[in-house]
Parts: C-alpha cells; structure tokens; sequence
C-alpha cells in the first residue's frame, strides 16, 4: 500500500534499533536544522525515508526479503546530505568521539554492507 511508503519511517526493529536511530538522530538532525531550519531539514527527512522505502522495496523483489526498517533510511539521507554538503564537519560518535562525517559514512558503509553479507 501507498502509505506504508510513509508509515514505515515510524518503524524500528527492537530497542536497540530505536536508539541507534534517536542518537544519530539527536547529533545530525540537530546540525541540519540549525543549517537549514526546520522546514527544509523535515522536508529532507521525509523525502530521504520515502526514498529510502522505495528503494527497500526494489530490494525485496530482488533478494525476496525486506532490507530495511525503520527510520534508518531518513537518517542515512540525513548523513549522506551532510557528507556532500559539509564532509569535514565533525560529529560526535557514541557521545565522545569527534568524528568527520565523511569518514563516518565510510564507516556505515562498510557496517551496512556486513549486515547484508550477514543476512543473506
């Protein structure tokens, strides 16, 4: 259905899920409004998570299981946004450990990439 399109940004997979998302949320989110203001930073958002879905979908007709779920493809919108738009502004990672986001997109990257190697 159309809206689950929407719907399934509100979705995490257990605690653990959640709180990575809210965490990574807090530090990005909270640079890309003071950047753009609320407006555009919900609008990226939304359009990174719908975007996110569609391609998930493309995946599961592909490998005939769901890749994603969650909020995590809004936010790695958010981060890859950040990368191209300011790559060596640092964030925090784990709460204490400054970090560029260029190299923390490499890092996700390479930890996405595990996950599906993992799962498949």
């Amino acid at each position: 259905r159309l809206y689950q399109l929407f719907t399934s940004m509100w979705l995490h997979g257990g605690f653990i899920h959640l709180a990575l998302n809210m965490v990574t949320l807090w530090f990005i989110g909270r640079q890309f409004q003071k950047m753009w203001g609320t407006k555009k930073f919900l609008i990226l958002y939304l359009l990174s998570g719908i975007g996110g879905s569609l391609l998930s979908l493309s995946f599961t007709f592909i490998y005939d299981y769901p890749m994603a779920v969650g909020a995590s493809a809004a936010i790695s919108g958010l981060l890859g946004a950040m990368a191209i738009l300011s790559p060596d502004s640092k964030v925090l990672l784990f709460f204490f450990i400054p970090i560029q986001v260029k190299k923390l997109v490499i890092w996700f990257q390479a930890y996405c990439r595990t996950l599906i190697r993992i799962q498949s």
